[in-house]
Formats: structure tokens, sequence, C-alpha cells
């Protein structure tokens, strides 16, 4: 029988987290029958114990498909997306966080859209905000709170830019890797263009041209996925704001050339970073940083000087902004 589904894990020194990940799949695995879902381990040199841990699943899970590879050294997470993803063999394919795991309906739920009359070539679903120690945050909702479950034909322009007003964060354009599904055949279509490495969002080197061409998204208004709170994967406060900006800003030059559907994609940056939060930022880096880095960031993306006057004047205030918020702002929300 082939292989239905791969899951395919891309990870750095998270063994802890990796262990409740791969235990929480191969319990739903065993409840799908054999030989439809494989996992894919793509090791980015890890200095902890994830090499044992993947070899002793392998032993102890004869019956399931489990493919191994360790890097032979540290090459950032962008190439350990490129190499975890063609490791695929599946008809479709997954790319999980490692410390991410799945719902206890996930991919029973994935299997039966597969096999349903829905016609689709990437299903994307909700994500739920746990705890580090799993208790429930909040449930993350990508499109309109309005939108229901539906498919979107990227083969018709409008289709696609109203897809993109329709998304109220990041998640919405891909941003989260474990909540889209997509046909592995993107892997093998879509030659990987390697200036994405870097932006830290090279998998959509991928996604968005294979889409683009024409393909069909199933929106799913599950929440099929818990993504952990609160762990340092690429900095946080100002700095992720930034690495935002600045990722989906190269994203939009290089996908979006001669095509004005852009202006719509960028805009979801708006709802994922709003005033509040780059004031919040504003307050916190110093004058070069904002004026060198942000600024001209904000600019490009289509914030315009009123908004942007607007955050400099009242993160300037200081009686309000400079004195003691802006200690606390330094102390709790930034680190």
């Amino acid at each position: 029988m082939s292989i239905v589904l791969s899951v395919c894990i891309p990870t750095y020194n998270r063994a802890e987290y990796l262990k409740y990940n791969v235990d929480k799949l191969l319990t739903l695995i065993k409840g799908l029958g054999p030989n439809q879902v494989e996992i894919c381990v793509s090791n980015n040199d890890s200095t902890d114990h994830t090499e044992a841990l993947i070899k002793n699943y392998i032993t102890d899970n004869p019956d399931i498909r489990i493919i191994y590879n360790k890097n032979e050294t540290n090459l950032g997470p962008d190439w350990n997306y490129h190499h975890a993803m063609n490791m695929a063999s599946g008809e479709y394919s997954i790319l999980l966080g490692d410390d991410d795991y799945f719902a206890d309906n996930a991919l029973t739920r994935i299997f039966e859209l597969i096999n349903s009359d829905i016609e689709f070539d990437l299903l994307l679903f909700n994500k739920s905000l746990v705890s580090v120690d799993l208790k429930l945050i909040k449930k993350t909702s990508y499109l309109r709170e309005d939108i229901g479950s539906q498919v979107f034909d990227f083969s018709n322009p409008l289709v696609e830019k109203y897809y993109y007003t329709l998304c109220r964060t990041l998640g919405g354009v891909f941003s989260f890797i474990s909540s889209l599904v997509y046909k592995t055949e993107a892997i093998r279509l879509i030659e990987f263009d390697e200036s994405f490495i870097g932006c830290i969002y090279s998998f959509l080197g991928y996604t968005f041209p294979y889409l683009k061409g024409g393909r069909k998204l199933f929106f799913l208004n599950e929440y099929l996925i818990n993504c952990r709170y609160g762990l340092p994967s690429f900095g946080s406060g100002y700095k992720r704001i930034f690495l935002d900006l600045k990722g989906y800003s190269f994203l939009k030059e290089k996908l979006f050339v001669n095509d004005d559907a852009g202006i719509e994609f960028i805009n979801v940056l708006k709802y994922e970073w709003p005033l509040n939060h780059l004031l919040q930022a504003y307050c916190y880096m110093d004058e070069n940083e904002w004026k060198l880095t942000f600024r001209p960031l904000l600019l490009n993306i289509g914030w315009n000087e009123e908004d942007i006057s607007f955050i400099e004047k009242i993160g300037s205030t200081p009686n309000l902004y400079q004195s003691k918020f802006k200690q606390k702002l330094k102390k709790l929300f930034f680190k």
C-alpha cells in the first residue's frame, strides 16, 4: 500500500518535546491502520539525545515507516525545512514542528477529507495555543471569524485576493508550518530557490508558487494542531516582529512580481502586528533601530506616514510611555 501522508519533522535540540510529539503521533497512526502514514525526521545536528530517541522509535515500531536524517552540521532552520520536506514519499505531506502535536482527532479528520469528494491541493486548519505544560491558552482562527470551512480556487486571481482579505493572522498565509497539509508533488514540481534561505520562511518558497499555479486551498475551520506557546524559536518581542516584517516583505518581493495581489497579501501583517504592538516595539528599541530597521520596513509594507508618526508621537510622550510603562515593557514584554 502506498503511503498517503508523510509527517515531516525538522528538529534541533528539542528531544523532550519531540518525544511527546512522536508518542502522540504513533498512537494516532496505529489507530488508522498500517502503511498509511510515515514519519520523516530531519535532525539538524542536535547535541542532545535526539538521535538515540529516534533510533529507538525505529527499533520499537517496525510496523511504521520512520525515516531519519542527521545533518553533519547545523545548517540553520531553513535548510532543515528543505531537507525534511524532501524526505517525503507520501501523496500528501505536512511539515510538523518538533514541539507541536496533533489533536486527538487530527489524523482521522485529515484522512476523512483526503478521501472525501472535496477537491483540494492544500489543506489549512486552525491551531490551539497551549502552555509549555499543555494547558489550553486560546484557540486561534486564521481567517475572519464568520468564515466557515470552504475551498478557495487560486486559479482565479480575484479569489486569491479575496482570500488574503479574510486572513486575520499570518497563519492564514501559512507562517505556522504545522497547520498545512500539501500535496507532496509541490516539492517535485517547484525548483527550490536558495535565495529563500535566511528568511525563516523558506518552506513558502514551495508553498506559494505551487498554490499560485492554479491550485485549490481548503480552509478547515477546525483546530487540529496544538502549539506550545512561549518556547523561544525565532526570538520574542520586537525581534520577532522584525523577523515577520522582514520575512514577509521578502516574500512579497519574490512571489508577487507584477502581481497586485501582493497588496492584500502584505496587509495581513497589519492584523498580526497592529499599531499597539508596533508602539510597544518603538518604546523598547533605541532611536537608531527604529529609524534604520523598522521605519523603512513599515513604509515598504504599506503603513502610511500618519500611522508611523502617531506611533512616534505617542511613544515619545514622557509622562506615558517613556517612564514607568516603558520600563515595565522592558522587563515583562520584551526579553
